[in-house]
């Protein structure tokens, strides 16, 4: 229940952040705080993501990148930040980097203050049951 009021409280804390709740029950969502963006665990945490785009896509796993005055959504160098201080209020650690994954239902699975290897974040998505379930249905 906390997971979910959590989820419900990130969608009504911005405008931007409809963007976020189109994505329950469709994708998974990897939310990726930090104060600067050159933050050594951000840079290393979106440089394994890059190497990692065909699993992220297997997990229908959508990336947010979040500073405390900007996002943007997915990996691309060429994609345009946007505008945005409601979003980072929503990061849960007083750490100056995080990192939120949540499930297709909209609550929160993860929460890490520190670089986290891909492997791990897919070991989670694939421990779930909606994602057993995807890789039964794909056999």
């Amino acid at each position: 229940m906390k997971f979910l009021f959590t989820f419900i409280f990130l969608i009504m804390t911005s405008a931007n952040a409809q963007e976020l709740s189109s994505h329950q029950w469709e994708n998974r969502i990897l939310l990726i705080f930090t104060e600067n963006k050159n933050n050594p665990d951000f840079e290393k945490q979106i440089s394994a993501l890059k190497e990692n785009r065909k699993k992220l896509e297997e997990r229908k796993l959508v990336v947010y990148q979040i500073t405390s005055k900007q996002f943007k959504k997915d990996l691309e160098e060429n994609s345009e930040w946007q505008k945005n201080e409601q979003l980072y209020i929503n990061k849960t650690t007083d750490s100056p980097f995080e990192i939120q994954l949540i499930g297709l239902d909209g609550g929160i699975k993860m929460t890490e203050r520190n670089f986290t290897d891909p492997q791990e974040i897919f070991s989670k998505i694939d421990s779930m049951p909606m994602r057993r379930a995807e890789m039964r249905d794909s056999n």
